[in-house]
């Protein structure tokens, strides 16, 4: 998977998936910074630059964004896909911590289609499973999760933990 590439089939004449470019940085790190203050976190631009940055960097995080399709620079949303691995199963697995979609624009599929990619991804390089964490009060993320077939797993008093097995 390319850095830029635009996933066939995910995309709408308003909006498109896809893996971030070098120049999409300081977007997405505006756009991680705004997702942080929705959970109570005070404005850190410089230090969600630099997170983002190193994420991106190592090549290891995969970034996803929606964006505005007459205006490709125009994001309108996030995931992050974080590496992990199962010494048990010998493989692959992927977390989803952080997913963001700016307001004006969510109930437009947004969501539903950078969850479907991050999916779609982690099955394309033989994952055994995908894990989302997502914030307790976060009730349209549980909803999403679980119309996509994830499944709770793991309790937490904080957060709450979808699984989707994909490896048999």
């Amino acid at each position: 998977m390319a850095i830029g590439e635009i996933f066939p089939g995910r995309e709408t004449d308003a909006w498109r998936i896809r893996r971030i470019t070098s120049m999409e940085v300081p977007s997405v790190a505006s756009l991680f910074d705004e997702y942080r203050q929705t959970y109570g976190y005070p404005p850190e631009r410089s230090a969600a630059l630099a997170y983002i940055r190193e994420c991106v960097a190592g090549g290891e995080v995969i970034a996803l964004t929606a964006c505005d399709s007459s205006r490709p620079l125009d994001l309108l949303g996030f995931t992050l896909l974080y590496p992990s691995f199962s010494s048990m199963r010998l493989r692959r697995t992927w977390h989803i911590q952080d997913i963001y979609v700016l307001p004006r624009v969510r109930r437009q599929g947004i969501g539903r289609a950078l969850m479907e990619q991050a999916v779609k991804v982690a099955r394309q390089n033989d994952s055994d499973h995908i894990v989302l964490l997502s914030p307790e009060e976060n009730e349209t993320l549980a909803a999403l999760s679980l119309s996509l077939g994830f499944e709770p797993y793991v309790y937490d008093p904080e957060y709450r933990r979808y699984r989707l097995k994909l490896a048999t």
